[in-house]
């Protein structure tokens, strides 16, 4: 599976519980992968302080196929800036997960980590 794609689709929402994407936003994802049999291919995630909302960016090629794709967000906590520490939370955080097409984190307004996964269903 080759990641290149040039289509994106954005996705705005106020974010959930515990600075986690808002449970709509996975939903919407599958569903506009399904309705539009596109093929994921990447993620892109900002939480815009001045609004308070998540921006997410779903990267996606035509006439590829499709499959099912799925969202989780994961708290990681207040980290500082560290890399290695950061590396290790999104590993810890991926251990559980299969099928990880891509990841982006972002950090919310009140200074937690939260990694965002794409995987395939």
């Amino acid at each position: 599976m080759t990641q290149s794609h040039s289509k994106f689709k954005v996705f705005i929402s106020e974010p959930g519980k515990n600075g986690l994407l808002n449970e709509d936003v996975p939903v919407a994802i599958s569903r506009f992968v399904d309705q539009h049999n596109v093929a994921a291919k990447s993620i892109g995630v900002e939480f815009v302080e001045a609004s308070g909302k998540v921006l997410l960016s779903l990267g996606y090629a035509e006439g590829q196929g499709t499959h099912q794709v799925t969202v989780k967000t994961v708290s990681l906590g207040k980290l500082g800036l560290e890399a290695a520490a950061i590396e290790s939370a999104l590993e810890t955080a991926a251990s559980g997960l299969t099928d990880v097409i891509c990841h982006e984190f972002y950090v919310d307004g009140s200074g937690n980590f939260v990694a965002v996964f794409l995987q395939k269903t």
